[in-house]
């Protein structure tokens, strides 16, 4: 298998992939499909617009998140490190 990305000049690597926690990031997914077929799919390009795609989403996703604890009064640290539930939707239509 060739690395189409050059490998890793410095560790002098032919073949190179960084992964972290899969849970934490669909390209690492992608990489780990890569290792584990020992070859890169047809469709990488399309795979990886497609990753970028949702993290840009997951990232305007957890902006607006905050944005919206901020209107209605709450700290994202604070909520992040304790948890929120919404029982009831009308109330918290009422909110915004």
């Amino acid at each position: 298998m060739n690395d189409p990305f050059g490998g890793h000049h410095a560790l002098n690597f032919e073949i190179y992939g960084r992964f972290t926690s899969p849970i934490r990031r669909l390209s690492d997914l992608i990489n780990h499909r890569i290792v584990y077929q020992n070859g890169i799919p047809e469709n990488l390009i399309e795979l990886c617009h497609w990753a970028s795609d949702k993290q840009k989403d997951a990232e305007q996703c957890e902006r607006e998140y905050k944005d919206f604890l901020q209107k209605v009064g709450l700290d994202p640290v604070a909520v992040n490190n304790r948890g929120i539930e919404i029982v009831d939707d009308e109330e918290a239509e009422k909110m915004l």
